[in-house]
């Protein structure tokens, strides 16, 4: 369990056996608590009676053994109950997936690169000295090449991080370095782009309706559609297609 503190503050009170603590956590703190663990008791109580939030995420102990042994020199090792530290990069990483999930309503190819860099961040950091194998290069041609053919004919879908990774070979986390090195984009932003090129086709023609265009291009949302192609191209859909026709 891996919590982090979003706003406002919490007075954290634990015991476990013969052992207790008491902290207050102010907004970036956070909280490591490795499976099999157990508390006599865990309470969190806004401090001053003021607004707070905190996010929990769960990583299951198969996720994180499993990018342990594609992405480091060695399995996983046992890690540490951390009931209180700061670590502002992996504080972000979880601000990021709380804002990206906020946008949509089903799971990326977004969320599974930032929940892979949240697990090697925690294993790299406080795995008792695991270290990331080393991969030099992009991905080979042959293998970009079935990667980038899997990417189109999947584009109505929410396509896996793990299934593009499969394809070329690799592991997700060295696949996502490799396809940036070779792309010079990330995955996800090279998937979305691809959709919208796709959109642009589509939108020529007069009769096509926006929420269908949505739809068949696996946005869960119309606005969520809007808003991506906004971003991508300076206008919105209709601002689009009111330019080209």
């Amino acid at each position: 369990m891996l919590r982090l503190q979003v706003r406002g503050a919490t007075i954290n009170e634990w015991t476990k056996g013969v052992c207790s603590g008491r902290a207050l956590l102010e907004p970036g703190a956070l909280a490591f608590i490795p499976a099999g663990e157990s508390h006599s008791s865990c309470i969190n109580t806004p401090y001053e009676a003021h607004e707070s939030a905190q996010m929990v995420a769960l990583l299951s102990e198969a996720f994180l053994r499993e990018v342990a042994e594609s992405t480091f020199s060695r399995a996983i090792v046992a890690l540490p109950e951390l009931r209180h530290f700061e670590d502002p990069p992996l504080a972000q990483l979880l601000s990021t997936l709380k804002s990206s999930q906020r946008e949509s309503e089903s799971r990326s190819l977004f969320d599974e690169v930032i929940c892979n860099a949240i697990a090697v961040r925690i294993l790299e950091r406080y795995g008792a000295g695991l270290a990331p194998r080393i991969h030099r290069g992009g991905i080979p041609r042959r293998q970009l090449e079935k990667v980038l053919e899997q990417i189109e004919s999947s584009m109505g879908t929410n396509i896996s991080l793990k299934a593009l990774a499969n394809t070329a070979s690799m592991s997700s986390f060295h696949f996502s370095r490799a396809f940036k090195e070779s792309m010079g984009i990330s995955p996800h932003r090279y998937a979305l782009s691809r959709k919208i090129e796709r959109a642009k086709l589509l939108l020529k023609n007069p009769d096509a309706v926006i929420g269908d265009i949505s739809t068949t291009l696996g946005f869960v949302r119309q606005n969520h559609f809007s808003r991506v192609f906004r971003n991508l191209t300076g206008a919105t859909p209709t601002e689009f297609r009111r330019e080209i026709l």
